[in-house]
């Protein structure tokens, strides 16, 4: 039976990270001769390079969503040819025009060098299908960076684990850090409403919002354990 493959561009960082976090499953992300491949079992059934990219559009959509959570420098890859490897190893290929863009957020030295750390991203996939409520918060924080998506993300989180009252009970931030995150969000938000003494930067905004989507995905994953 003929394979479909899928050839991926974009930064190093990028690809090296999915090959990482996608390395079994249905979705995985291979490095070969120096390219970076996706592969997945529902290519098996499909019939032409249309059909196999929007499969892997939806793919690659489900991991842009919970891959900051995991690297917080992940600016998502792009398709650059469709590959159809035929029973005798002959190969044929359909290319797709793409656009490059950059990265939004450049990971550090120290975020670089974690990207060989062991993820699964497919079993985070799988909990966004499962839980609406951590699907709209990644979303929030995909598509709209900023205090008012920010905020979004935080308040679906909140009402995942219970309210937000739970999240220091959980061990996922203090009280105070808590407070002040919602402070400067409602500041941002409502210009009327004065800021804090030590209001948040949004990049300290955005770290609190990603550590909470990570503790959140992790505490789903571990069977919702009870806090000590």
């Amino acid at each position: 039976m003929p394979e479909w493959i899928v050839r991926l561009v974009g930064e190093e960082w990028n690809l090296r990270f999915l090959a990482s976090a996608l390395r079994s499953g249905d979705c995985r992300v291979t490095e070969e001769d120096g390219g970076f491949y996706l592969r997945s079992s529902r290519f098996a059934s499909l019939a032409s390079a249309g059909e196999v990219k929007t499969v892997a559009d939806e793919l690659l959509e489900q991991a842009s969503l919970v891959a900051p959570a995991r690297f917080d420098g992940y600016g998502g890859v792009l398709i650059d040819r469709i590959i159809r490897i035929e029973q005798d190893g002959s190969r044929q290929g359909t290319d797709f025009m793409y656009c490059r863009v950059t990265c939004r957020v450049i990971p550090s030295a120290a975020d670089i060098a974690s990207i060989e750390e062991p993820r699964d991203l497919n079993r985070d996939r799988s909990l966004l299908r499962r839980r609406p409520l951590l699907l709209k918060a990644s979303r929030h924080v995909r598509d709209e960076p900023g205090w008012p998506g920010y905020w979004k993300a935080v308040e679906a989180l909140g009402e995942q684990v219970g309210g937000l009252d739970r999240i220091p009970e959980l061990g996922w931030a203090s009280e105070d850090e808590v407070d002040r995150f919602r402070k400067t969000a409602h500041h941002h938000r409502h210009h009327w409403v004065p800021a804090p003494p030590n209001p948040m930067t949004e990049i300290e905004g955005r770290a609190f919002v990603l550590r909470l989507l990570q503790r959140c995905l992790d505490w789903e994953r571990s069977g919702r354990p009870r806090p000590r």
